[in-house]
């Protein structure tokens, strides 16, 4: 039996594409993240902006110095890197900080895959040698950072969104409810087969706020839950502080660039690439999917 065989039969019943997602990616025996990933960048499995110049470490950094004072008006000062890949970007932002603000900054390291967090250390070794160096952190989980940096930090991530699992939305025609694509183990062909399921009338209910307004051409759609649940999870621990969120897209309508605060009283403001303005959280989110017999229509903001 392969282990997505085990998989899909274990599920006992259909498995969506979200939680097949999270299995592939994450999988502490089989995911690709969590055991198998070989390196990010020119020897690696792919490569992202970071990896091949440093211009967007030279950005990040001047964005970094230039709201600092949001986290600490003196002495040290914690920056987190969410999904830190290779460690590229992390070494990049050091070199261009210069050796008196990286001796004060505290440059923490979010990270689930073993694979990876050995290629960051190795990356980032010689910033562990001596006097002046930024005091390095690694952890599993953004809660622990932001608790040793007592809810005040500057918070990035690069292609960290395109890293989580996603729901997929279909419909046959316009006027057809929107249902959940699932896998299913076909035992008489022994392959997977896809299903559509019927939502339930909480899943429903929260996606129709996005989907009643997708052009009548579009049969499928991505919706980041996970993405959300993700920002849900650790908003309560930021008290201050900004996040920048920067993720490549093919197509201008499926990016998600986003500027991110916390107003000091426990929210979390988000905007569309423009930075804080809005009082409840909000991103574009949904995004229509690539298949064959899809159309793309605009990305859609998904109020939570």
């Amino acid at each position: 039996m392969t282990p997505l065989q085990r998989f899909l039969t274990d599920a006992e019943g259909d498995a969506t594409v979200e939680a097949f997602m999270r299995w592939a990616l994450y999988d502490s025996e089989h995911g690709y993240y969590a055991r198998r990933i070989a390196d990010v960048g020119q020897t690696g499995d792919f490569s992202t902006s970071a990896t091949i110049a440093p211009a967007l470490a030279l950005a990040v950094a001047a964005w970094a110095q230039s709201h600092r004072a949001d986290v600490a008006q003196r002495g040290r000062w914690h920056l987190i890197e969410v999904g830190p890949g290779n460690g590229r970007l992390a070494a990049e932002i050091l070199r261009a900080f210069g050796w008196w603000t990286r001796s004060r900054v505290t440059y923490h390291l979010i990270e689930t895959s073993a694979p990876l967090e050995a290629h960051q250390r190795e990356e980032l070794s010689r910033w562990t040698r001596g006097l002046f160096g930024p005091a390095l952190r690694w952890h599993a989980d953004l809660n622990d950072a932001l608790r040793e940096a007592d809810g005040g930090a500057l918070i990035l991530s690069n292609e960290f969104v395109d890293a989580l699992p996603c729901a997929v939305l279909a419909r046959s025609a316009a006027r057809d409810p929107w249902r959940e694509v699932s896998l299913r183990w076909d035992d008489t062909n022994q392959h997977a087969v896809e299903v559509l399921n019927e939502l339930s009338p909480e899943r429903a209910a929260e996606i129709s706020v996005c989907t009643q307004i997708l052009p009548s051409s579009v049969s499928r759609c991505e919706v980041h839950f996970a993405y959300r649940d993700w920002l849900k999870d650790w908003r309560a621990s930021w008290h201050r502080g900004r996040m920048l969120t920067y993720a490549a897209a093919e197509e201008r309508e499926r990016a998600l660039n986003a500027f991110t605060a916390g107003d000091g009283r426990g929210r979390v403001l988000i905007a569309p690439s423009v930075g804080p303005s809005a009082s409840t959280l909000a991103a574009h989110l949904l995004s229509p999917g690539r298949y064959s017999g899809s159309q793309s229509g605009p990305a859609l903001p998904m109020p939570w």
